[in-house]
């Protein structure tokens, strides 16, 4: 198990129960080759920077034991909403969030799975596209900001549109932000940690 593995979503009993083991079995040593030291002659700054790395090592295993408290927190995700046609767009997406362990996407192919995916279960956050197969994005859009269900869901709209009046007209209609294909991949984390702070 990789403590450092960036893919990893969750931390089940049999991971942490894992990770306690491999910290114990260093810190066991370094503490009891500490106190083996302290049982020799030494001298006054020796005895002080072996109680010093016995003093680092039992808050090193007071941070251990406190390890299975923060996985029986219930955790928190942000649900992503991603209204989508092109499923090269919905890859790219995912693999850039996959940087995110605690967002979740999901996707809707057009507006009409899109709008009642939104008003079934309200996602934290609506990337959009404006290019649908049965409806043009900034009705959808729209459609969010007039129903009182979705009306405060930050909806960015993502386009290979990139033309002045229509990044003011979508923003003049309630999008938080519109980013341009291809993505600017920092700007587009920035905003959707942003939404789960």
């Amino acid at each position: 198990m990789d403590a450092n593995d960036s893919s990893r979503t969750s931390w089940t009993a049999e991971d942490v129960g894992k990770l306690q083991h491999d910290l114990r079995n260093p810190l066991t040593a370094i503490m009891g080759f500490s106190q083996l030291l302290q049982a020799t002659a030494l001298n006054t700054q020796q005895a002080e920077c072996v109680d010093k790395v016995l003093d680092g090592a039992r808050r090193l295993l007071d941070m251990i034991d406190a390890i299975p408290d923060r996985t029986t927190e219930e955790a928190v995700f942000t649900d992503i909403l991603y209204i989508e046609d092109d499923p090269t767009n919905i890859r790219l997406i995912e693999g850039i969030l996959a940087h995110r362990p605690n967002a979740r996407l999901r996707s809707a192919v057009n507006a009409a799975n899109g709008l009642e995916a939104a008003r079934k279960s309200i996602p934290d956050l609506v990337l959009l596209d404006l290019g649908l197969p049965d409806r043009p994005g900034i009705e959808v859009l729209q459609e969010l900001r007039s129903d009182s269900r979705t009306a405060a869901v930050p909806v960015v709209v993502l386009s290979g549109d990139s033309s002045p009046s229509t990044i003011a007209e979508l923003t003049a209609a309630g999008a938080r932000a519109y980013l341009t294909k291809p993505l600017d991949i920092v700007e587009f984390l920035e905003i959707v940690d942003d939404v789960d702070s």
